[in-house]
């Protein structure tokens, strides 16, 4: 009787529910409270895990990406600093005396540092000559006083790309209807529209007419 009084102080599982269904009463009610609460307890126990699990994870591929980006930065510093060449050998130079090893590869070095000066002049040249297609030097007092007026600098100011094209005619002049391409031509393009039209000036073509002339003959 004391165990049959004390049940009601213990969970019941899912087992010793379904048997007491039929009898079911308010001792059972606190027997499954109970279960539920360590029901609940253990599942919040195992969702804490498991989030700490995922946390960590996360932790440890950030690690791992930090690693992966300085491996690649250090790998970048050694390109900058040291010159990397690959090269295929087709014959086996293994045998080769280390004398004549030597003397091989000072040419070598030698015409590595001259392409790389080569190279760079060649690149200060463009530059130079992008400059002076694409800019203009103004020059520009830095001194406020007369005594420092011969203190001059100069700087760059950029050219107008579209201060040489021409303006397209007016609308409804003679030049408009006469040239198909409204003035917007260049002046290359045009010399060669004039030559064309200087060959067959003797016979009035159709595109030479103004449009309400043109529209006359496609009628007739």
């Amino acid at each position: 009787m004391s165990d049959e009084k004390k049940t009601w102080q213990r969970p019941w599982y899912p087992k010793e529910i379904a048997e007491n269904a039929s009898n079911w009463s308010f001792a059972a009610d606190l027997s499954l409270l109970k279960y539920l609460e360590i029901f609940s307890e253990d599942l919040l126990n195992q969702a804490t895990t498991v989030d700490n699990n995922v946390n960590n994870l996360l932790n440890n591929l950030s690690k791992t990406s930090l690693s992966l980006d300085i491996a690649r930065n250090k790998f970048l510093s050694l390109s900058n600093t040291q010159f990397i060449e690959s090269r295929v050998y087709e014959d086996d130079e293994t045998a080769l005396p280390n004398d004549e090893k030597g003397e091989e590869e000072e040419p070598n070095k030698n015409n590595s540092e001259e392409i790389n000066k080569n190279e760079m002049r060649l690149a200060a040249l463009r530059g130079v000559e992008m400059i002076n297609k694409y800019f203009d030097k103004v020059e520009v007092v830095d001194s406020d006083s007369e005594e420092d007026s011969d203190l001059t600098s100069f700087v760059l100011r950029p050219k107008d790309q579209y201060i040489d094209r021409p303006l397209p005619y007016v609308i409804g002049t003679e030049k408009w209807y006469k040239k198909l391409h409204v003035g917007l031509d260049d002046s290359s393009s045009e010399s060669e529209h004039e030559k064309m039209s200087e060959k067959f000036s003797d016979t009035e073509s159709e595109s030479d007419l103004p449009i309400t002339n043109r529209s006359q003959i496609e009628r007739n």
